[in-house]
């Protein structure tokens, strides 16, 4: 009776080794660097419903745009992989004045911001009923 034995027996356990290293250091942002997500809600003043037109853009501190998306119909938005430390939110809907928040990745708090649309109003002269 022969025996038939690998000649290699860790080879499979080495390409499953080099499987792994790889998909860790491609999941590995820059060196020194940490990446963050920023993440939250778009919801309206009052509470109300959503208009479909909701856009989220993000951009880095000197202004550059980074990334742009609509949001769901929960509202919620998130960004992530962002390895720079300062952003701003520019959140624009049809009939809403366009709002800008300002956040730093350091802070938990400002990775999670919940921004409040507030609509156009225009102002109607009332007259009074004498004059």
């Amino acid at each position: 009776m022969s025996r038939r034995t690998s000649q290699r027996p860790w080879a499979g356990y080495s390409r499953l080794a080099v499987r792994l290293i790889l998909t860790v250091l491609c999941a590995m942002p820059a060196m020194g660097q940490t990446a963050h997500s920023i993440e939250g809600p778009v919801r309206t003043r009052d509470n109300g419903p959503l208009p479909r037109d909701v856009t989220v853009r993000l951009e880095e501190a000197e202004g550059a745009f980074s990334a742009q998306q609509s949001v769901g119909n929960d509202g919620r938005f998130r960004f992530d992989c962002l390895e720079g430390s300062m952003y701003r939110l520019v959140v624009t809907a049809k009939a809403y004045r366009t709002v800008s928040q300002d956040g730093e990745l350091a802070w938990e708090a400002s990775r999670i911001p919940t921004i409040h649309l507030v609509s156009v109003v225009k102002k109607e002269e009332f007259s009074s009923p004498g004059g």
